[in-house]
């Protein structure tokens, strides 16, 4: 008898301890559920937000905190390294939508050791968690060919190391670019003014301008932002000039 309570002490000492940080309530629980019934992994934690994912961590030491992406959008993406340097949790791991480079190059350099997509099989999902908790920084096949394209383009000189804008900032400086005011910014995206203005003023500290006008400048210059008619992301944007909202107010 004690040989086999060795084995299991054994047994649930090697399961991968994970917290799960999703915003949404019943996702979330459909997700917990789901992987406390797969092989040699255990639930240690939940959160909705990053910002409390930090205390559930120091309680609960998980071996892997498993991140839905979308929360980067909204929140500080340093709170990834946050949770490995100052929470106790060993490693992060990323879940998107979607493939997106500049949401992938911003978890990664913000400490993510993974990034994957929603696409894959629960068994997928579980093997990822297990592999990121050994150790390795794991990437999507899609994510990892939109990251090698951008290293390509940007050894070609066709992509300068500018600054990187959530996507959420990316929305707002295209609607700069097409020379909304910040009124009409908050009504196409749906948010606040006060919130567009606190959108602005990142988007301007990081591409180290002080108006609206340079922003869009920059952004175009450093590859941020697609000039009108050129190819990439944003090609889409109107051809008319851009005109700051100030000096269309003064005349």
């Amino acid at each position: 008898m004690s040989q086999i309570r060795h084995t299991e002490t054994d047994e649930m000492s090697e399961r991968v301890r994970i917290l799960v940080v999703h915003p949404g309530a019943f996702l979330r629980e459909a997700l917990v559920d789901a992987l406390e019934r797969m092989d040699g992994l255990e639930v240690a934690g939940q959160t909705a937000s990053l910002d409390d994912a930090c205390a559930k961590a120091e309680r609960t030491r998980p071996d892997v905190a498993l991140v839905d992406a979308d929360l980067l959008e909204d929140q500080t993406p340093e709170l990834l390294g946050h949770l490995k340097r100052d929470c106790g949790c060993g490693h992060v791991l990323l879940v998107a939508d979607r493939v997106s480079q500049v949401q992938a190059e911003r978890a990664l350099s913000a400490g993510a050791d993974g990034f994957t997509l929603k696409g894959i099989s629960l068994a997928e999902l579980a093997d990822s968690i297990r592999r990121v908790a050994a150790g390795e920084v794991l990437l999507h096949p899609a994510v990892a060919s939109v990251l090698v394209q951008s290293l390509s383009a940007f050894a070609r000189g066709e992509r300068h190391a500018g600054p990187v804008l959530t996507p959420r900032q990316q929305e707002i400086i295209r609607l700069l670019a097409m020379g909304l005011p910040n009124k009409q910014i908050a009504r196409r995206l749906g948010i606040g003014v006060e919130t567009v203005k606190t959108h602005i003023s990142k988007v301007l500290a990081k591409l180290g301008v002080g108006s609206r006008t340079e922003a869009v400048i920059v952004a175009m210059r450093e590859g941020v932002l697609a000039a009108p008619g050129a190819p990439g992301q944003f090609a889409s944007i109107t051809q008319r000039p851009y005109v700051d909202p100030q000096v269309r107010q003064a005349n």
